[in-house]
């Protein structure tokens, strides 16, 4: 996900169908934003004060974090293995929820080797920023069209990027040193850590 669009469902009814949108999918897709920025909130509850033992208020930076919705719609092609959905790299979201229902397409890098998971349509994949980002890509299916749903919380540009205080001492060092989200943004795209 490379760039945040409103959490509006309004916004993409009106992308999709023009001025009028169409009230059904605009209602349905709202009530989805609204359950996924709470399971997002959770799960970063979740992550980083009870996982990691860190204090509410290094999570509460993350509170001005705008979600932002990604639809892709893959078409098929014949030779998958010639032709990527997405490619390669890392995103620049503080959490991402990706549903590709059950056609997979997901490959992540581990080892100088893309590796596909299994795909259910009940199970959504998360990525968050507290974990080293894994760099990925999409892949086309040879013979059925892939619809996936990307959800992820964009951070504000002069969010600070940086381990949090309780987790450093003499013995555990910072492994980077802190950089605004504006800052992260430029340098993946100067150093192409995305391609």
């Amino acid at each position: 996900m490379d760039s945040p669009l409103p959490g509006n469902s309004s916004y993409y009814a009106t992308k999709i169908w023009g001025p009028d949108g169409n009230t059904e999918f605009r209602d349905a897709l709202q009530d989805s934003l609204t359950a996924t920025q709470k399971l997002m909130v959770q799960l970063m509850e979740a992550l980083m004060i009870q996982g990691l033992g860190l204090i509410p208020e290094f999570v509460g930076e993350y509170a001005e974090c705008q979600l932002g919705l990604q639809l892709n719609f893959y078409k098929p092609y014949p030779e998958p293995t010639k032709h990527v959905a997405a490619p390669r790299h890392i995103d620049d979201t503080v959490m991402t929820i990706l549903h590709q229902a059950d056609m997979g397409g997901l490959q992540v890098e581990k080892d100088s080797q893309w590796i596909s998971g299994k795909s259910h349509a009940d199970v959504f994949l998360c990525q968050h920023w507290l974990y080293k980002n894994a760099m990925h890509l999409a892949v086309v299916n040879e013979s059925k069209s892939q619809l996936t749903v990307a959800t992820g919380l964009f951070p504000a540009g002069s969010l600070v990027i940086r381990p949090a205080p309780e987790l450093i001492d003499d013995e555990h060092p910072a492994l980077f040193k802190s950089i605004t989200a504006d800052g992260f943004k430029w340098l993946k795209t100067s150093t192409q850590l995305h391609h």
